[in-house]
């Protein structure tokens, strides 16, 4: 990618641990996506490495110095055990895309 045409982002939080759950149960949380550069960021996609996990956000273009917040949900029925999933965002970001990391055990 032409560097001319990419920035750099920061994810805040970039993990979440929801620690030891005794039953599965569907979760929720959002992070945000912070613009640090110079060049608006163009969000091309949001990727979960499971089918459990369901995203939202409200556009896809942010602006030098700005945030956008991305929600989800993780539905943990019928998981058991150490859990770790990601959510990638998927853009012109100088440095690769960057991941959102969730993880915790359901002990039951």
């Amino acid at each position: 990618m032409d560097s001319d045409l990419t920035t750099t982002i920061e994810l805040n939080p970039s993990k979440v641990s929801f620690g030891k759950l005794n039953t599965a149960k569907k979760l929720t949380g959002s992070f945000y996506i912070k613009n640090n550069g110079t060049k608006d960021f163009n969000l091309l996609n949001i990727k979960a490495d499971c089918h459990c996990i369901d995203t939202d956000f409200t556009r896809t273009t942010i602006g030098p110095n700005d945030s956008l917040k991305i929600r989800y949900i993780v539905d943990l029925k019928n998981k058991k055990g150490f859990i770790s999933n990601t959510i990638v965002a998927i853009g012109n970001c100088q440095y690769g895309n960057q991941t959102f990391l969730i993880e915790g055990t359901i002990i039951n």
